[in-house]
């Protein structure tokens, strides 16, 4: 397969890396380059704007892409295709104010909601939300199969699907989220939407003050603690 493949070269480049040789590695992929390399070069338009730490330059790298995005505009997602039996409709994410918006502070709920255009009858389909970091490592992914009474039933339609990610959960970051919904069937119909943006930011908790977020943490829920003396 291709994520073989993908995974196969990325393996040899690593080795060949580890015997002393340089490796010129060009690649969008953050993950990939946090795994492979120690130094990072960033460029645009043919200008260098970053050279040095590999982890210091996808900080840099990110948030350069961040600010040639709007944060504040609503992100609501129309799509008209219509050649698939289900087609992800709608994609929007609000805050606690039922306002759309990509940018909420840690201890804001993040609400996500999505439409399905259900196009045949008697089709049975499920649906599900990946998290991902700014590395491409999923946090963790949720599916409406994950209770079993959610399945869509065969009904034609647009089919609105919610969830909230609780505040105080997420450490400040972007984060993307993949879209998916699949016939439950072997080689059936299915869509998916990769890559939809949001941030959260911190700019007034104690552990942002006292710089408490730690690096290696994936995710950092506030977790109430007892002390009895």
């Amino acid at each position: 397969t291709r994520r073989s493949s993908d995974l196969k070269c990325l393996g040899k480049m690593k080795d060949v890396a580890g015997q002393g040789r340089t490796v010129l590695f060009v690649s969008h992929n953050m993950s990939a380059i946090n795994n492979l390399c120690q130094k990072l070069i960033v460029l645009g338009n043919g200008t260098i704007h970053f050279e040095g730490n590999s982890s210091k330059g996808i900080d840099f790298y990110l948030e350069e892409n961040m600010k040639n995005e709007n944060l504040d505009n609503p992100v609501i997602l129309e799509t008209t295709d219509d050649s698939k039996s289900v087609k992800i409709y709608k994609i929007g994410i609000k805050n606690s104010s039922s306002q759309y918006v990509n940018k909420f502070e840690f201890n804001e709920s993040v609400e996500i909601e999505f439409w399905l255009n259900v196009r045949k009858a008697g089709k049975y389909f499920f649906a599900g939300v990946h998290v991902n970091n700014s590395k491409s490592e999923c946090l963790f992914c949720t599916h409406d199969i994950d209770m079993a009474e959610s399945y869509l039933n065969g009904q034609i339609g647009i089919v609105k699907y919610s969830f909230a990610i609780p505040p105080k959960f997420l450490k400040p970051g972007v984060y993307y989220l993949d879209f998916a919904s699949a016939e439950r069937v072997p080689g059936g119909d299915s869509d998916l939407y990769s890559g939809f943006k949001f941030e959260i930011v911190d700019y007034s908790s104690n552990r942002s003050a006292k710089k408490l977020y730690w690096d290696n943490a994936l995710i950092a829920p506030e977790i109430k603690w007892e002390i009895n003396i």
